[in-house]
């Protein structure tokens, strides 16, 4: 199996023009999501390419990333060395109740066996935002395929556990006590990109 730092270090690093354009389009939405915030907790960070797309967008924010991966840790300080990062486990936050505005999480929790217990610790972590993506099936696995990627396997990732569409995943995201009050799908529809607030 690949690792999953390596998997998203090539993601980002890629020549592929339309995997850049995929990017281009996904970080534009990000962007245009409804919510400010100055404490941005990066959930899942890896290399960090996401908390340098989150800084511009939020350039006065501070920003924390935590990851498992000791070895995307020392990639991400140094493609986003202003932030703070830590290794951790995003089931068991090692952080006060409420200290940030908002967790933001993209493209981690297709890959846990329980994406609910990750969800409630982002629920305590947080004072109101979640910002939260999943590959968009089954037009992910579609695209991964026409790029000759496990088409044995119809294009699924060998790392994905949890598959979800838009609309499957914004009810599992209402099932785990969240508001939904913004989702896209951005050109070429490749991700699910969900902004919740807790439901108090």
């Amino acid at each position: 199996m690949e690792n999953p730092e390596s998997t998203n270090l090539r993601k980002y690093e890629s020549k592929n023009p339309f995997k850049q354009l995929a990017l281009d389009k996904f970080y534009q939405a990000l962007a245009e999501m409804p919510f400010v915030a100055e404490a941005i907790l990066d959930a899942g960070c890896g290399e960090g390419f996401g908390a340098s797309r989150l800084q511009e967008t939020f350039p006065d924010a501070s920003i924390t990333g935590i990851d498992f991966s000791f070895p995307a840790l020392v990639h991400s300080a140094q493609i986003a060395p202003q932030r703070e990062v830590g290794q951790a486990d995003v089931t068991r936050l090692p952080f006060p109740e409420k200290q940030f505005d908002a967790v933001v999480s993209l493209d981690v929790l297709e890959h846990l066996p329980r994406p609910e217990l990750a969800v409630a610790a982002y629920k305590l972590a947080t004072r109101r935002y979640l910002l939260l993506s999943v590959p968009n099936e089954p037009i992910f696995r579609t695209v991964r395929m026409l790029e000759g990627n496990d088409i044995l396997k119809w294009g699924d990732h060998p790392e994905h556990i949890n598959h979800w569409n838009i609309f499957s995943f914004s009810a599992f995201l209402k099932k785990q006590g969240l508001r939904v009050i913004a989702r896209q799908v951005p050109f070429p529809f490749v991700w699910s990109l969900v902004l919740c607030e807790l439901d108090n």
